[in-house]
Parts: C-alpha cells; structure tokens; sequence
C-alpha cells in the first residue's frame, strides 16, 4: 500500500465528514481507480494542483539529505494561487514515505478551502477562469 493510501485512510478514519474525502471516495469508484493516492493525484490535476516529493543532497557530505514533499499550482487552479512550486516545509524528510505522508495531507487540507469541489471535479470546466 502506497504511503499516501495510508495517509488517506487515516483521515478518513479522523475525519469522516469531511467533503473532500467524500468527493475523493466518489471519484475513485466512478473514475475505477484501484487506490486513493491515484484518485486523489488525478482530481487535484483536474484543480490546477500538483505535488512530489524532491531529494535533496547534503553538499558538505555528498550524500542525500533526505526529501522535501511541495506543491505545484498551474497557472490556472481552483484555489487561485500564482502558479509555480512551492515546497512545503523548509527541512527535508529522512525517509521518502515520510515525505509523502506529509504531502499527501497538505494537499488535502488545501483542498478543503475550495467551497464548491464537488461541483468542479464532476463538471466542465473544472474551474472558472
């Protein structure tokens, strides 16, 4: 199981209500995804929104430092950010599955601001322009 499959399964525990879970279970069935992290990488592309995780090295040793998890908003996206990449949390993750951890409930969280999600994952287009 992915770490983000984890992740997502936790909050849904914690947070049953929440809408965008509930948006996110949905798509799932009806677009046939086999996991969440999947669903939810294809309904945040549908928003305008992205994330990864990107290894940093340690310059002084050679050696990786570890991972920094970030979001990358397209110049059109449902939270009317300005576009680019932003990394999430300034000091890297030791290990990968960490990262995405981290990652994966940021984005969650982020959608949570946008009002009307049911409504722009399930029509056309996605967002207003």
């Amino acid at each position: 199981m992915h770490p983000e499959d984890k992740e997502i399964i936790e909050l849904k525990k914690a947070i049953p209500n929440e809408k965008v879970l509930q948006v996110l279970e949905r798509y799932k069935k009806e677009y046939g995804f086999a996991d969440y992290y999947g669903a939810l990488d294809s309904m945040a592309y549908k928003l305008g929104i992205s994330w990864g995780n990107e290894l940093i090295a340690d310059n002084t040793t050679n050696k990786d430092a570890g991972y920094i998890p970030f979001v990358n908003y397209s110049a059109e996206n449902a939270l009317y950010e300005p576009p680019g990449k932003r990394d999430l949390i300034s000091g890297p993750y030791k290990k990968l599955a960490d990262s995405k951890r981290f990652a994966t409930k940021e984005i969650i969280y982020r959608l949570m601001r946008i009002e009307n999600i049911e409504k722009l994952v399930f029509s056309e287009p996605h967002f207003p322009k």
